[in-house]
């Protein structure tokens, strides 16, 4: 009983030691597929990821983009939340993989023309890079499934921007 006692304290000790309490936030400006016919459009993220362990974080994003296309004017809003595996690769560089769910709402200057929102999916990857311990520059890629109900359309966005680094904790 005694030494399985120690193995858990020790156990404890090590998972908390990988534990990192931080919290990262950021606005990114990228270049997206929007639905339907239009070409690439701006569209504006911030979010703020916290660190569940050194390598695991959770995100949330809000994002916001109008574009028109045949004198009809889209607005869209999303809200989106990730898992995402952060392997240590050292040097400055941080790569990111993973993915999560979204809600995914596009509007049109159409009277009558309303979205009441869907439920989407959509895979990411991004490259940041520290310019100083609270400052960095990021890059991402997103493939988006905006509606689970029409799997079969893709939306792709590339894009980057500054981010900032809060520590919580110790």
């Amino acid at each position: 009983m005694k030494k399985m006692l120690i193995f858990s304290l020790l156990s404890s000790l090590s998972f908390a030691a990988n534990a990192a309490p931080l919290l990262r936030f950021g606005t990114t400006v990228s270049l997206w597929d929007p639905p339907g016919d239009a070409n690439y459009a701006p569209i504006i993220e911030s979010w703020a990821e916290y660190y569940v362990l050194t390598v695991f974080s959770l995100r949330g994003t809000g994002a916001y983009s109008t574009w028109s296309h045949d004198t009809v004017t889209y607005t869209h809003r999303r809200g989106t939340i990730d898992a995402i595996f952060r392997p240590d690769i050292g040097t400055g560089f941080e790569v990111g993989f993973g993915g999560g769910l979204g809600f995914y709402e596009t509007k049109t200057s159409i009277t009558g023309d309303e979205d009441e929102g869907t439920l989407g999916i959509q895979a990411l990857g991004d490259l940041n890079y520290a310019i100083s311990n609270n400052i960095g520059l990021n890059f991402a890629a997103r493939a988006i499934v905006p509606d689970l109900n029409k799997s079969s359309e893709i939306l792709w966005q590339f894009g980057g921007g500054i981010t900032g680094e809060l520590q919580l904790g110790y």
